[in-house]
């Protein structure tokens, strides 16, 4: 979905995941970036940030989430 710029569609399914009770801390932290990296698509890279906080303080090797937050400050 992210590749045809369904980006609603995938922040939706990410959003759903993320409302289960019964998913996984791997789980979710998959979720959590895959919305940020939508946002950021999206031009949102605020809540993105906010997003890679959260993934950060939970787990501050996060590759993804380091990547993430690096591309935003190399583009702002």
């Amino acid at each position: 979905k992210k590749r045809t710029k369904a980006y609603r569609e995938v922040l939706t399914g990410c959003d759903d995941l993320l409302s289960r009770i019964m998913i996984s801390q791997e789980q979710r932290e998959t979720a959590l970036l895959l919305k940020a990296e939508v946002l950021v698509l999206e031009g949102n890279t605020e809540a993105a940030q906010q997003i890679y906080s959260e993934v950060l303080s939970r787990n501050p090797a996060s590759a993804r989430a380091l990547c993430g937050r690096g591309a935003i400050a190399a583009n702002s």
